[in-house]
């Protein structure tokens, strides 16, 4: 009978030991893809190169990767949570902090997910050790053995075919952490996976063989990936790199996918499993039914001996039974029944006393752990059996958690001391917001007062004081926040000081459960500079006209709107005769004033829409938007007549510099900014050389006018 019932109770633990067997699966295979997307998109940002970037460079979506192997990571821990395994989730989640924030390394990051994953894979094939050691004793399961030992084989050969993928892609790319041990990972791996392939042939069979033919065996993905793996241990030991971008990107979805198959080969082999598991089950409860039935005869026969002594042993049944019934509806107290008569009904009575004993006994212990009074006498009294080592278990958890709770709360306290040290020290304002009941500080640095001119107490006592000071695009986003909609981890805010100045701080932000925590930093003088430094990158120092940089934007902005309305475009290039002369003869200082008074005259003489850039040296060039037919000799003219008149240089000096003017539109020229510089710049050069034959006045205005 009792082997019976160890058969069925064996099938059904082996039921139960594949399912837990199911979620590590989950939990593994999530880790795996963790690692392998946040490991890749910490490298892609070490490289300056966006995850999305990375994902296109590579054909995978990392972030979709990382966002689904994170979900089956949480959902494998919220389902395991009750058989004993468990993952370091508080620091699993402090990494996923770190990463999302940008501030985790690939070094970080493979340190705690090789460790997680090596204690998952440990977790997991003690599982399947207690999974087959559950079979060895069960009547008739050869079958369910050989399915086990295959189950081990898969579980075996997918543990290494993630080493390897983890392996491949330390040696693929030159520079990541874990190339130094990259090849030896690899060959192991490849040692077990073959091993375990070996294995699987001789064991696997059903819907796990079928699995692993079609989807390894016979698969073009995971052949080019296998070959890809052949490749590299090839290589000179060691050395990592080699590897296309174009090859990289087509063999790390080959790793995923090859990854995911294996993945499915374990499932198809616990599946297997499970049926076997269940027919035995069937079978060993069909044979616990008979003998219960047997022993039902036997009972029945037991019965009608026992009528025939009954009339020995009626009453002190019946008071036996009465005092049951009353322990039944509750009352434990009351006087032990009396022992003496035949043997049988003596010991039933010893024993019922015994356990009523033992009830009153659990009873007041019960109470005083109710009343968490730990130090009651009750608590020493000893009972025996299964209740009482629970019991014992019990007040000793009580009291760890008490002292526990007592060693959390100081340790609360320490860490709130340290952070107040820090941050009352900090140079940066440090603030943390509540939004229960209402919007207030929970804390603010001392700095504040320093570098806003506000005090922490101010701000502390009113709100309101605060979010006064800042800037309205700041007050919304504050508002946002405290509304709890998404806000900025970073961005730049600028705050009114008492007397009246403006400081831009540079804050860096956080959601806490019960508001936000952040620091800031003053940026004014750094943004003034970032702004000089932009405003130097499109403009000539000397004229304060519009360089060559800005000039090639403003002429491809003006060529796009020339181009969808149909108007002519005009752009003229001019060049300072005698300037060499006035720089040989006066300096260079004088020389500079000639071109600062050149460009004056320039932005007077066109429309205030025109381009005026100074082009390099005594060039300037000067672009003239919807231009009618008779609009360019008068701009010539007007440039002209604008330099004619001489400069005063200083010193009482005067010089002349007379323009070259050259003209060119989209009327005449290609549509494009350099070819109409360079039609410009040719028809200059021309007018050069023809003043240069012939210097009177009416010989100038003729060559321009066949110019223009």
């Amino acid at each position: 009978m009792r082997q019976r019932y160890r058969d069925a109770d064996s099938v059904a633990n082996v039921v139960a030991e594949v399912g837990l067997v199911e979620r590590s699966l989950h939990l593994y295979a999530g880790l795996v893809g963790e690692k392998n997307a946040t490991e890749s998109i910490v490298v892609a940002a070490g490289l300056r190169i966006s995850a999305a970037e990375a994902g296109r460079l590579v054909g995978t979506d990392f972030v979709e990767l990382l966002n689904s192997s994170r979900t089956e990571v949480d959902n494998a821990l919220a389902a395991s949570a009750d058989s004993g395994f468990a993952v370091r989730a508080d620091q699993l989640l402090a990494l996923r902090v770190l990463v999302d924030a940008g501030h985790a390394s690939d070094t970080a990051v493979r340190s705690y997910f090789d460790g997680t994953i090596r204690y998952a894979e440990s977790a997991w094939r003690a599982q399947l050790s207690r999974l087959a050691d559950t079979s060895l004793n069960i009547v008739g399961s050869t079958d369910i053995k050989r399915a086990i030992t295959g189950l081990g084989d898969t579980v075996d050969a997918f543990i290494a075919g993630a080493s390897a993928n983890s392996a491949a892609g330390a040696l693929s790319v030159a520079g990541v952490s874990g190339a130094a041990t990259g090849a030896t990972d690899l060959a192991g791996a490849m040692a077990v996976y073959t091993r375990a392939t070996v294995g699987m042939s001789a064991d696997l069979v059903g819907t796990a063989a079928e699995a692993w033919k079609r989807l390894i065996v016979d698969d073009p993905d995971v052949n080019a990936f296998r070959q890809f793996l052949a490749k590299l241990l090839r290589q000179p030991f060691g050395k990592p790199g080699g590897v296309t971008i174009p090859e990289l990107a087509k063999t790390f979805k080959g790793g995923l996918i090859y990854q995911d198959h294996l993945r499915r080969v374990v499932a198809a082999a616990a599946a297997d499993v499970l049926p076997l598991a269940r027919h035995l089950r069937t079978g060993a409860e069909e044979n616990l039914v008979r003998y219960v039935i047997m022993l039902g005869v036997i009972a029945v026969l037991s019965f009608v001996i026992a009528l025939m002594t009954a009339r020995q042993i009626v009453s002190p049944l019946r008071r036996l039974a009465a005092r049951a019934s009353e322990v039944s509806a509750g009352e434990i107290a009351g006087t032990p029944l009396n022992t003496s008569g035949l043997y049988e009904v003596a010991s039933v009575t010893g024993t019922f006393n015994e356990i009523v004993a033992n009830l009153t006994a659990v009873d007041a212990a019960t109470m005083a752990l109710a009343a968490a009074d730990l130090d009651s006498p009750v608590l020493t009294i000893s009972v025996p059996g299964r209740i009482g080592d629970s019991l014992r278990h019990s007040v000793d958890t009580l009291q760890q958690s008490i002292r526990d709770n007592d060693e959390l709360r100081r340790s609360l306290e320490r860490s709130e001391a340290r952070f107040r040290e820090l941050a009352d020290g900090s140079p940066d304002i440090v603030l943390r917001i509540s939004r229960d009941p209402t919007p207030h500080f929970d804390y603010v640095s001392p700095s504040a007062r320093i570098l806003t001119g506000i005090s922490a107490s101010a701000v502390r006592a009113n709100f309101q004081v605060f979010v006064d000071a800042l800037d309205p695009a700041t007050q919304g986003l504050l508002a946002d926040a405290i509304a709890g909609r998404p806000l900025p981890d970073r961005f730049d805010t600028t705050i009114r000081r008492p007397d009246g100045t403006l400081v831009i701080f540079e804050v860096h932000v956080a959601e806490t459960p019960d508001g936000l925590q952040g620091t800031g930093r003053d940026v004014t003088e750094i943004r003034s500079l970032q702004a000089q430094l932009a405003e130097q990158a499109t403009q000539d120092p000397l004229t304060g006209l519009a360089n060559r940089r800005l000039l090639d934007e403003l002429l491809g902005r003006a060529l796009r709107r020339a181009n969808r309305s149909g108007e002519p475009l005009t752009v003229a290039f001019l060049d300072l005769d005698d300037f060499k002369s006035v720089n040989d003869t006066y300096g260079h200082d004088a020389g500079d004033a000639v071109l600062r008074a050149t460009a004056a005259r320039l932005q007077v003489a066109v429309r205030d829409a025109d381009v005026v850039a100074r082009y390099g040296g005594d060039e300037f060039v000067i672009v003239y938007e919807g231009a009618p037919d008779d609009a360019v000799p008068t701009l010539a003219d007007r440039i002209d007549a604008a330099l004619r008149p001489p400069i005063d240089i200083g010193n009482d000096i005067t010089v002349s510099c007379t323009p070259s003017i050259g003209i060119a539109d989209t009327r005449t020229t290609a549509t494009d900014p350099t070819a109409l510089i360079n039609a410009a710049d040719l028809a200059m050069l021309h007018v050069k050389r023809l003043r240069a034959r012939s210097r009177t006045p009416e010989m100038r205005r003729v060559f321009e006018s066949r110019l223009t």
